[in-house]
């Protein structure tokens, strides 16, 4: 037959037009997935310069209160001394924070940047671990999707972030790759020794690490019933972690006086969909993108092989980092009575494996797929760090929250009373000398409590003060007002543990609106207050 005389109906060449620029681009992602197995270590440097550059550009704000805490507790003069802070509550953290906080201190300096280093260091190694996991199951392109998902989630904000969670998850991300290997392997002492090191090091982090011990637990339960046979070596490194718990005890007793009993901090029925929120919202697109993509290139021949992708005991520890929040909240409900969406940030280990093994299964580990998922996240990942980049500089300086309002020319004479606990301990360390000798925060426990359900601040300025560097007075709320007939407020305008405004207006103060400052969610007021009677 001559080959040169076939014809096509017109909508036979019409589908076929249409196939070739799908082809074309499959043909490219196949090319790009076949590089980065080729080059791995090439476009691992890559993601993590671009890591690196967000970090920076992130790393540079101001410190927030949380990260004060680590801040001055890291630079007391020894760990003896960082003990006892920590025994007498001046912050609620296992002492390994402040350890590594003061090492990257003497490295790197005080300033912002360095002071995040442990957070920054702990993210990453986090990633990594997700790509060396996954990628050994699902395929080098999957493995760099996964390593890429924590960072378009809210789970990023603590890359940067002075505080126990980047670290927490860096010693999560160790434990992972080296509980996987010595389930797999019969030489396995080492990568037990590793496990057992990366849990104690995290339940040496942060108190609620103890939920990040379940998924392993639920790993190795699946695993021995499928082996008919207890692993009693594994489940030993799974239980020795938990004597990092006894570094607990101070500091459990040294919270129990705090007031923290109210709606702020309680778990309530919304806790979880808020917890997903938080940690999704960012990365809305890039997923519905890459299950768009999935869609349309999953194997309908057969079904998904997860056994093909993740060994049972791996998928049940994968649902295990997912119920991570659920713990953390049943702990809110029925022990603490706190549940901060932070306690749940385990589950992105979940997710990020959960959304890259799982195209792999539906798509028969298609090269186009996992590539395509790859240049989707990273490509999220730059535009939302441009953007947030973009609206740093081109907001005006003094729209800034901290030590920016010109208090040194207004009203010199008068007292700045700052309303809220966490903006007086910013302002405090920000703000120049002559502001900050002015800044007073006024101290009601009984108040508190009634106001708010919370004495944190109140009670927990008394602790800290001894500890933190403070420039700004601490005042007893009516000595105050009976010693100043008149004072400028500062504060935000609506913040759940903020009591003094309302507690101005009921007693009867005069107060006169003199402006705001700053975007609606973080928006700060200023008044001048004519104490109650002195009217």
């Amino acid at each position: 037959m001559d080959r040169s005389k076939l014809t096509f109906s017109g909508e036979t060449a019409d589908s076929l037009a249409a196939m070739r620029p799908i082809e074309a681009a499959r043909d490219i992602l196949r090319r790009v997935a076949n590089d980065q197995e080729k080059n791995r270590l090439v476009w691992f440097v890559l993601i993590g310069l671009l890591y690196l550059i967000a970090t920076a550009l992130y790393a540079v704000r101001q410190f927030r209160f949380d990260e004060l805490a680590t801040f001055y507790l890291a630079r007391l003069p020894g760990m003896g001394t960082l003990w006892k802070a920590l025994m007498e509550g001046a912050d609620f953290n296992p002492p390994l924070l402040y350890a590594a906080t003061r090492a990257a201190i003497a490295a790197f300096g005080t300033g912002e940047y360095a002071v995040r280093v442990p957070a920054i260091l702990g993210f990453f190694v986090l990633c990594s671990g997700l790509y060396v996991f996954v990628s050994r199951r699902a395929g080098t392109s999957y493995g760099f999707a996964a390593m890429l998902l924590p960072m378009v989630t809210g789970a990023f904000v603590y890359a940067t972030e002075a505080r126990a969670y980047g670290m927490m998850l860096g010693f999560s991300g160790v434990a992972l790759v080296a509980w996987q290997r010595a389930n797999d392997r019969a030489r396995r002492t080492g990568w037990l020794v590793l496990m057992t090191l990366s849990l104690t090091g995290a339940l040496l982090t942060h108190c609620y690490a103890v939920l990040m011990l379940v998924p392993f637990g639920l790993g190795a339960l699946v695993r021995d019933y499928n082996r008919r046979k207890i692993d009693w070596v594994l489940w030993l490194c799974l239980v020795i972690p938990l004597f990092a718990i006894i570094s607990y005890l101070p500091l459990l007793a040294a919270v129990k006086p705090f007031a923290v009993d109210n709606s702020v901090f309680r778990p309530d029925l919304y806790s979880f969909s808020k917890f997903y929120d938080f940690l999704l919202s960012t990365a809305l697109w890039p997923l519905f993108g890459g299950a768009v993509m999935v869609a349309f290139a999953a194997d309908r021949t057969r079904r998904a092989q997860w056994r093909e992708v993740l060994p049972p005991h791996e998928l049940a520890a994968v649902f295990g980092f997912l119920l991570v929040p659920v713990l953390a909240i049943l702990l809110g409900v029925f022990v603490s009575h706190i549940f901060m969406l932070r306690y749940g940030l385990g589950t992105v280990i979940g997710v990020a494996i959960l959304v890259s093994a799982g195209p792999s299964a539906l798509t028969g580990r298609s090269k186009a797929v996992g590539a395509a998922l790859v240049l989707l996240l990273a490509g999220w990942f730059v535009l939302s760090t441009a953007a947030w980049a973009a609206g740093l500089f081109a907001a005006p300086q003094e729209e800034a929250l901290l030590g920016k309002v010109p208090f040194e020319r207004l009203r010199p004479e008068l007292p700045v009373v700052i309303s809220s606990g966490l903006l007086f301990l910013e302002m405090d360390h920000y703000a120049p000398p002559a502001v900050a000798s002015r800044l007073c925060y006024l101290m009601d426990e009984e108040i508190a409590r009634k106001k708010t359900g919370a004495d944190v601040f109140d009670k927990g300025f008394l602790v800290s003060r001894r500890w933190y560097p403070i420039r700004g007075h601490l005042e007893d709320y009516r000595s105050f007002l009976a010693a100043h007939p008149k004072f400028l407020l500062y504060g935000y305008s609506s913040f759940e543990l903020d009591w003094l405004i309302p507690q101005l207006i009921e007693d009867g103060a005069k107060m006169t609106y003199l402006g705001k400052r700053g975007p609606s969610k973080y928006q700060t007021v200023l008044f001048e207050v004519e104490s109650p009677g002195k009217h």
